[in-house]
């Protein structure tokens, strides 16, 4: 497999768990239905309360069951209708003077438009994420955008990547979050690895797999050992030890992995 795709594999578990934790605090239909996969019935839901929330003018209401919406057209891979909605809901004249969930409606644009490997548009609202997140004080969307700008920068441009990798890590840094730091140890060796510097790679590592253990978190211990299983077969050339620790995944978090 080819070297930047697997640096990908290793990025990508974090930025789809940064994107999933959010927006989870409504407590409703829509949640139940979340919570039993009833992906149809949640979209129903999500858009009678949308036309309920705009005929009333609540806004702020309104803005948040779109971008709730726009997660369930996501799990039915309708990208392209996620995209529509969310537009709508950061665009329509009427919501316009609303700032409510505009670094999230921004970060999912990014998303969707990433699965869609239109890496332009994904930029370009992660970078309207980061400068409205920014501009609220709105740390924990300020780190997904960072996040996400430089998993779309390590294998096109280091120097962007490197930049967005060490803004990341200082707000880390500052919060000290487990899933956080893990993230941002994974950046560095992700990053380290492409640059060939593969001692320093492995510092990192070694600071995920720790941070990882400490954490009840199965993502975050499969992407710590799914690393250390490419870096002992591709780096060291030591194919039964990197064995071992895919197999340590398959033994323990399979799973977690469905």
């Amino acid at each position: 497999m080819n070297l930047k795709l697997l640096i990908l594999c290793f990025i990508f578990p974090f930025f789809c768990h940064a994107n999933r934790m959010q927006n989870k605090k409504v407590v409703d239909s829509m949640a139940y239905f979340e919570s039993k996969k009833d992906w149809i019935k949640a979209l129903n839901y999500g858009k009678r309360k949308s036309e309920v929330f705009l005929k009333e003018k609540n806004y702020e209401a309104y803005r948040t069951i779109c971008l709730r919406t726009s997660k369930i057209y996501a799990q039915l891979n309708e990208n392209h209708k996620a995209i529509e909605l969310l537009l709508k809901a950061s665009k329509s004249p009427e919501v316009l003077n609303t700032k409510v969930n505009n670094p999230s409606i921004y970060i999912e644009l990014g998303l969707r438009y990433s699965f869609l490997r239109d890496t332009l548009k994904s930029k370009k609202y992660y970078h309207k994420a980061l400068k409205t997140s920014i501009n609220e004080k709105d740390y924990e969307n300020q780190k997904n955008a960072y996040q996400n700008l430089f998993r779309l920068n390590i294998n096109s441009n280091l120097d962007s990547a490197y930049y967005f990798m060490k803004k990341k890590f200082a707000l880390d840094k500052n919060d000290r979050g487990i899933y956080g730091l893990s993230a941002s140890y994974n950046n560095h060796f992700a990053y380290y690895v492409l640059k060939e510097q593969y001692p320093i790679a492995k510092k990192y590592l070694d600071s995920c797999l720790v941070l990882s253990q400490k954490s009840d978190k199965s993502s975050l211990k499969i992407s710590a050992l799914s690393n250390l299983g490419y870096y002992y077969m591709v780096v060291e050339e030591e194919y039964q030890k990197g064995a071992d620790y895919y197999n340590e995944i398959l033994d323990k978090y399979s799973k977690d992995m469905n």
